[in-house]
């Protein structure tokens, strides 16, 4: 029900989080919890940002794993810079 719904938007709300550190190896790491609304949105984002930065790898020859793309668009999302 929407009440459901609305109850259980709310506890995730609650929790939602965004959380970094570093790893042994070095890497910068990042996990967050957001509501399915709020993902949706991010998620959004970053698969056209995505799709751009693969679409010009692709004209340089330079093919990577699709997690490879989605990263360097989380980059230039959350920085404001261009397609790397």
């Amino acid at each position: 029900s929407r009440e459901d719904e609305a109850t259980a938007a709310a506890r995730i709300h609650a929790r939602r989080h965004c959380r970094t550190w570093t790893d042994e190896e070095g890497a910068f790491r990042l996990e967050a919890l957001l509501t399915p609304d709020a993902g949706a949105r991010v998620l959004a984002s970053l698969r056209a940002r995505s799709d751009r930065v693969f679409d010009q790898a692709r004209r340089t020859g330079l093919l990577e794993p699709p997690d490879a793309y989605r990263a360097d668009a989380l980059v230039a999302l959350v920085c404001g810079t261009g397609v790397q």
